[in-house]
């Protein structure tokens, strides 16, 4: 057999393998990773290439954390494997949450705080998300909206009212995190929330909280009665701002 017969057949028994135990529990960290080249290579013998990548990073998760960059610095390694590789970890992250959403309905602060988390749990940066609910609190959607640094993230109104234009739930509410530090909201926390109360409130649509997601604790503004004051300003400053229209017209 010739030398592309060898690795034809060494691929198609390690796919086998893997359609047969349906698991990588058995794999050798270098055959989970060729495994995967095959999908980015084609053709030719990937196991070379795997033990590379290995011997550079050190380990199967710190080839999966690179960047695409620092893994086109290996021979081999072009832009579309360089691309599949680093795919891997933030499609774990999104299946990881997704499958975690277990609460379907907010009946009060308690299941929404526990979806918030679940929102947040993979972020190593602030993360802003939307949790849409229909008029019996049934969850439709929780897009994320937008993503910063680790101390701070631009809260985009514009994007939330798009995300309600097309989906149209009943009531939302806002949640983000502070990643390794205190719950505690902030000014700015406070008046992007009070941004939305007006917003929604032009659209008819609920906000029911803000939940800030900390390191061990959440804050609810509807629990601490935070939400109804910025609830009230909220509707005076829109009141001001359609006198104000009707003014200029």
């Amino acid at each position: 057999m010739g030398k592309g017969g060898e690795h034809a057949g060494h691929r198609e028994r390690l796919k086998r393998r893997f359609a047969r135990e349906r698991n990588l529990e058995t794999f050798e960290p270098h055959e989970v990773l060729e495994l995967l080249l095959y999908y980015a290579i084609p053709q030719g013998d990937t196991n070379p290439l795997a033990h590379r990548l290995i011997e550079e990073f050190g380990s199967l998760p710190a080839v999966l954390e690179a960047s695409p960059e620092e893994l086109q610095q290996v021979k081999g390694v072009g832009a579309h494997t360089a691309s599949l590789l680093t795919l891997i970890l933030p499609l774990t992250c999104a299946i990881k949450r997704f499958s975690q959403q277990e609460v379907s309905v907010i009946r009060g602060v308690k299941e929404a705080a526990q979806l918030a988390r679940q929102l947040m749990q993979d972020a190593k940066v602030e993360r802003v998300a939307l949790i849409m609910m229909d008029a019996k609190g049934k969850v439709i959607r929780t897009p994320t909206i937008a993503e910063g640094t680790a101390c701070s993230v631009e809260m985009p109104i514009p994007k939330m009212v798009e995300w309600v234009v097309r989906v149209k739930p009943a009531s939302v509410i806002l949640t983000h995190n502070h990643p390794g530090g205190d719950a505690m909201p902030s000014y700015q926390d406070d008046h992007s929330t009070r941004q939305l109360l007006m917003a929604m409130r032009f659209m008819e649509v609920e906000v029911s909280d803000h939940i800030v997601v900390g390191e061990t604790e959440t804050y609810s503004y509807e629990r601490e009665g935070r939400l109804e004051g910025l609830r009230r300003e909220a509707n005076i400053r829109a009141g001001q701002a359609r006198v104000a229209y009707q003014t200029w017209e």
